[in-house]
């Protein structure tokens, strides 16, 4: 067995060499330049700056996006990326923020006080940045058929604003919206809500605005919508109807629902075909039948798939033998296809989870709620950029990276500034496994073939 041995060593300081431990980052705030983001921002937003001097509105936004993709997840983190504050004999600056041609980032109280500037109208213009980046992707990719995802997520928290969400812990209810086209995963419109929201609400509304976006910025796109069991709602099904959307709805387990499982003839039960050759047996049924959804003037029939399992305990009534789960849809799919179709939600619950746990969603930052809501944008802002930037720049086996593993092979890689003839230069170590890679990327956004975001 060869231990690990480490030699005593000395600290030293460097005092005028410029390094910055965050190589890869420097390139995606380089991919957002070329797309025009902060152009964008300043174009919506730039009336929530009051004063001529100091920072411009995206300047704020883009520090703190910064941030959040290097791997802070409060706003004192934002220190980091700054370095010591310069004295009057050493004018020298960080690596970062020579290349970004910045003397220094916003302190968090400025970021702060910039989110609760914030009106519901800068919100949703924020929201629409999100959005323009997904739309964006979609466009750059020629995707001819998605996916729109809605699910909403709790978000514990202690400040003071907080309610109690259905669960029985104070916190927050942001609704999301994701839009999934092949190995894509964007964010789309997402709404910030109180813990006390009802998983039913607004569901309607988010879907209906993320579906007018794509009419005008992307049409011809085939749209599938996919929801739980709080998108049972015959509004939302006749919707989906009129705008020619397919869609795989969770069914709420109804008495008078389970009356017409019950009335499904034994023979018309069938093995729930595996998704995959090589995945694990699921030992269940499937079958299918219709239902009314809705008044009775107002309602329609759809066609509903449902699946059991055979629990494993004894029961004393043949009606409790079986765990049912039940999926309405307008389309005219295999019923096996329904059923694999719908639990493929897990993939935007993992994209919630990426959001939450790898660019702070989970984190409330306020005790302002429109603050909160402000910041929950930008955090949205941040993980579409990241999705936008490897969708377009790498390779599709780096598609699938969390950005956890994208901060460890490429973003905190660290480098040495070097300023000469007038010339700026990032050097990178020789070594460095990805730097093949990181080379592909530089001279692909010296190519100015993105779409701009203005």
């Amino acid at each position: 067995m060869i231990g690990q041995q480490v030699k005593n060593f000395k600290l030293g300081t460097l005092k005028k060499t410029k390094v910055t431990a965050s190589g890869g980052l420097i390139l995606i705030m380089s991919f957002a330049k070329e797309i025009g983001l902060a152009a964008a921002l300043e174009k919506r937003l730039s009336h929530l700056k009051k004063r001529k001097r100091g920072y411009c509105v995206s300047e704020k936004i883009l520090s703190f996006v910064e941030m959040l993709i290097k791997g802070g997840c409060r706003l004192n983190d934002i220190d980091i990326l700054s370095s010591d504050p310069l004295s009057a004999c050493d004018a020298q600056v960080d690596g970062l923020l020579d290349i970004l041609g910045m003397d220094k980032f916003p302190r968090a109280n400025t970021i702060g006080d910039l989110a609760r500037k914030f009106t519901r109208r800068d919100i949703d213009n924020l929201a629409n940045i999100v959005m323009k980046l997904s739309s964006n992707t979609i466009r750059q990719k020629g995707l001819k058929e998605i996916v729109i995802d809605i699910d909403s997520s709790l978000i514990p928290s202690e400040v003071e604003i907080a309610e109690k969400s259905y669960e029985g812990f104070r916190g927050f209810n942001p609704l999301m919206g994701i839009i999934k086209g092949r190995e894509l995963s964007m964010a789309g419109f997402s709404l910030f809500r109180s813990g006390n929201a009802s998983p039913a609400a607004n569901n309607l509304s988010l879907l209906r605005k993320i579906s007018k976006y794509l009419e005008k910025n992307n049409s011809g796109v085939k749209v599938n919508v996919r929801m739980d069991s709080a998108g049972y709602n015959h509004r939302i099904m006749r919707y989906c109807d009129n705008v020619e959307y397919g869609f795989v709805i969770g069914g709420d387990k109804y008495e008078i629902v389970l009356d017409t499982i019950a009335a499904i003839a034994e023979e018309k039960w069938e093995k729930l075909k595996k998704r995959k050759k090589r995945s694990l047996a699921i030992e269940e049924e499937v079958a299918e039948s219709v239902h009314f959804v809705g008044p009775e003037k107002g309602g329609k029939v759809y066609r509903f798939v449902v699946t059991r399992r055979k629990n494993n305990q004894l029961v004393l009534f043949p009606g409790y033998q079986y765990t049912y789960r039940i999926y309405f849809t307008n389309t005219d799919w295999d019923k096996h296809k329904v059923v694999h179709f719908y639990r493929q939600r897990g993939d935007a619950e993992n994209v919630i989870k990426e959001q939450k746990e790898g660019f702070a969603v989970e984190n409330i930052l306020s005790e302002d709620f429109l603050a909160n809501a402000a910041i929950f944008q930008m955090q949205l802002l941040a993980y579409n950029l990241v999705q936008y930037f490897k969708y377009t720049n790498l390779r599709k086996s780096w598609w699938n990276l969390r950005i956890k593993q994208l901060r460890f092979r490429l973003i905190n890689i660290a480098g040495v500034v070097v300023s000469h003839a007038r010339k700026t230069m990032l050097r990178i170590s020789v070594n460095y496994k990805y730097l093949k890679t990181f080379h592909e990327i530089y001279h692909h956004l010296c190519i100015k073939r993105i779409e701009l975001l203005i």
